[in-house]
This record gives C-alpha cells, structure tokens and sequence, in this order.
C-alpha cells in the first residue's frame, strides 16, 4: 500500500482541491488524499461490470458485516433490527433532530463542533444551546457544570461527536457515561455522531460507542456510523443509524421516508469491501497518519506562537494561535499557501483546523509554508 503515490485530484471534480487555485496546499475538508483499499475499487468494478444500475438495497449480508465489524472493532454485540440503512452521517443527524414535534426546543452541543451540528440546530423550530468545552487536564472535555446551568424543560437533544471533531479528542468511559445520566436524568434524545471511531491515534484505544455503556444509554441513542472517513470513501454515501429502542427506530424509519435518499447497492458493497477485506489498509493507513500526526505535533510545539494538544484520534490537527497576537490565522495561511479551515466556522477561537492525511512531503510544505506565514506576522510588529 503505497501512501506517498501522488494523484491529480482536480481532474477528478475534488472539491477539496479545487476550491483553491494551483499553489495553495488544500488541507481544509476532511477527505484524504490516498487511494482506497483494493478490495473497495474490486466491489465497485464489479457493480460497473453487471451493466445494470436500477434500484437495487443493502441486503442481510450487509447487515452481518456491520454487526461483525461493531463486535470486532469496539465489542458492541448488537441485533440486524437495530440497523437502520443511510445516505450519510449527516442525513441521519438530520432526521433525528425532526423526531421531536414539541416546538420549539432546545438542541445542546459542545462547542466547537463540527459545522453541521449548529445549522441543524437552529432550524425549523429547533435553537442551539452551545456549550464550550473545557480544558482539563491538557485535555478538552465536556462542561457537565455549564450543561447543567444552561439546560432547561425546552432541551430535547443533545449532538454528541465522539471521536470529536474538530478536538481530536476521543471520550473516555467516565466521560461518557455522565453524559448518559446528564440526558437520562433531563429526558434528552442522544444523537451520536462516530463517524471517526475507526481512525484512533493512539494505539492499544479502542472507540467506545456511547449506546454499548449501558440499557439507558442504548435505549435513548441515535448511534451513527459510516465508512466514509477511515476507508476514504465519502462520496459513495454510506451510512447507518444503530437505534436499539424500537419505538425510536420505528419514527426514525418513518420520519426518513420521502425525505432522505435510500443507501444504495454500489456504497453498501464497498462499505462490506471495506468492513470486510481492507483491514490491513486500514492498519497501514493509521500507522501512516500515526507518523504524520509526530512529525506535525513536534513541528507545531516547535514553532513560536502556536501549540497543538496531543490527538487521540481523527486526521484532523486542532492548532492553537492565540499567541500570534491575531483575529484570524486562516487567510494569512491561504495567502502563504495552505488552505485550513478557521476555528469560528465551529463555533471556536483562535484555532485553525488542518488535515494531515495526505502524503508526507506535502505535510512538510504545509509546515514550511506556516512557518514562513508566522515569521511574516514577526515583520507587521
């Protein structure tokens, strides 16, 4: 498996890389530049190869893979009843949070967060309640204190993003269970976003899915799942719902009807390519972000002005510059060359985020290019 094969994505219609013109490094969206597992190209040229495209839906042998995989990867023993097929992570946060019929009401996260999270709490009838994270222990975690202050009758949901983005953190037991009796003891639906939980930096972790704690936390939990982000495979749009509470799947299922696009054969096939027979790039792929993540970790601490935490998990680098002395630090980077994403598009300060899944010289342009972008700064004193 070779990760430093280059490929020129923007004659593919890459909306990462053509976002920006020819000389800017893109590093911004979460979408890695590596080519996929053999076995996932194998499924799709043999879709192609029937010569027939009608409808077609993922079948009890998809679900087998997916119950396999959650037993293997994070000892979750859960039934085939409980999988509910989707289009994308994004579509199932979507269709949870048009559950709730009582208008209006209050939709809590931790801030920052991954985008989405805040536009689909502020429509139809629905209001953020944000949260900042707090920094414990060299860690970001969830404010239970600040939860607590600000939770009210109107609060029905709360958007979890375990692995988190944009953070990297990657919630511990504790952490999650006080999470569950914070939604048990208010009555709040736990939609849980771990689209990240197979791309872990630390080796020996294992991701633990928020509904596998306990019977309250299964029974309350929207656990949304996708091969998207670890197997590099975000446009094939696949993705599944785990809803063991029966009477929560059943609206789940008939709120979904008409409203979002079923899962399809061809992303289901390379979803069981992937859960199936790409472990082993899996593997290399994380010992290759796992080396990209020291080298850009030592390089940052190194460099005045900018901090990182250590990561547990995600390809994506949450960079601290609140020392710089600036409002913002994305457009001085774009004008240096590297395309990141500013920290108040998630609702955050003073960060930027930068994806660091992509070949290795291009990291270390990327870090020449900050570099060079920070001694700048130095000069407008």
């Amino acid at each position: 498996m070779d990760f430093e094969r280059l490929f020129d994505r923007k004659k593919d219609g890459s909306i990462k890389w053509n976002k920006y013109s020819e000389d800017i490094l893109p590093m911004w969206v979460a979408d890695m530049d590596f080519e996929v597992a053999p076995a996932i190209k194998e499924s799709l040229l043999q879709y192609v190869q029937t010569g027939i495209y009608g409808y077609a839906a993922p079948n009890d042998d998809h679900a087998e893979a997916v119950k396999n995989w959650l037993s293997k990867q994070y000892h979750w023993e859960i039934e085939k009843e409980w999988i509910v097929w989707l289009p994308s992570v994004l579509s199932g946060i979507g269709t949870t949070a048009r559950l709730i019929s009582s208008l209006p009401y209050g939709v809590m996260t931790s801030i920052p967060v991954y985008r989405p999270f805040i536009d689909f709490a502020e429509g139809d009838g629905r209001y953020l309640q944000a949260v900042p994270l707090k920094l414990q222990d060299n860690k970001w975690t969830m404010d239970f204190e600040a939860m607590e202050s600000m939770v009210t009758d109107e609060t029905k949901m709360y958007i979890l993003c375990n692995p988190h983005n944009p953070t990297g953190r990657m919630y511990n037991e504790d952490e999650l269970k006080r999470l569950v009796d914070f939604c048990e003891r208010h009555d709040i639906l736990l939609c849980s976003d771990e689209i990240h939980a197979d791309i872990i930096l630390e080796k020996g972790r294992r991701h633990i899915p928020v509904a596998s704690l306990n019977e309250s936390a299964a029974m309350r939990t929207v656990s949304l799942f996708s091969a998207a982000k670890a197997f590099n495979i975000p446009a094939l749009n696949s993705a599944f719902a785990i809803i063991p509470n029966s009477e929560i799947r059943k609206k789940f299922e008939r709120t979904k009807l008409h409203t979002v696009p079923n899962l399809y054969k061809q992303g289901a096939d390379a979803m069981v390519a992937a859960y199936r027979n790409s472990e082993d790039w899996l593997n290399a792929s994380l010992d290759y972000l796992r080396s990209n993540y020291a080298y850009l970790y030592s390089e940052i601490q190194a460099i005045p002005g900018l901090k990182m935490l250590p990561m547990e998990a995600t390809y994506l680098a949450w960079i601290d510059y609140s020392d710089l002395g600036v409002d913002t630090f994305a457009d001085i980077l774009e004008n240096h060359g590297v395309g990141a994403m500013e920290a108040s598009i998630f609702l955050g300060e003073k960060h930027i985020r930068l994806n660091f899944g992509t070949q290795r010289f291009r990291l270390e342009q990327a870090v020449t290019r900050i570099k060079e972008a920070v001694e700048y700064l130095k000069t407008r004193v």
